[in-house]
């Protein structure tokens, strides 16, 4: 897919092995290179209607970090800067994309 449109930014975290905490996901994780910069993970993408907390991909914003960090607290987890498009679908917590793919590990400065 070929786009002129800035990359739209969000977070997601992941179990150390890529996994989804909440939802039965496995994640393709970016690897790092060498020269210390990333290659991102493969694009996820879901078919039919977005829906929040129901069909789709789900990330925040740094606003909404709080809420997830209590969530899931007890478990080890990477918080990933992933880019996103197509149809979305806005929650309280959050959103679910269309298509999303993990670029690199948020180092907790970046606003997305």
């Amino acid at each position: 897919m070929k786009t002129n449109a800035a990359a739209k930014l969000a977070l997601k975290a992941t179990t150390l092995d890529g996994s989804s905490p909440v939802h039965a996901h496995g994640w393709s994780l970016p690897t790092q290179n060498t020269d210390g910069s990333w290659t991102p993970g493969k694009w996820s993408a879901v078919k039919g209607p977005v829906r929040y907390r129901g069909n789709g991909l789900h990330v925040c914003g740094v606003d909404q970090l709080a809420y997830w960090y209590g969530h899931l607290r007890g478990r080890t987890m990477t918080t990933w800067v992933c880019e996103y498009d197509g149809q979305v679908s806005i929650g309280c917590h959050g959103f679910a994309a269309r298509r999303v793919r993990l670029l690199r590990p948020w180092d907790g400065r970046e606003e997305v």
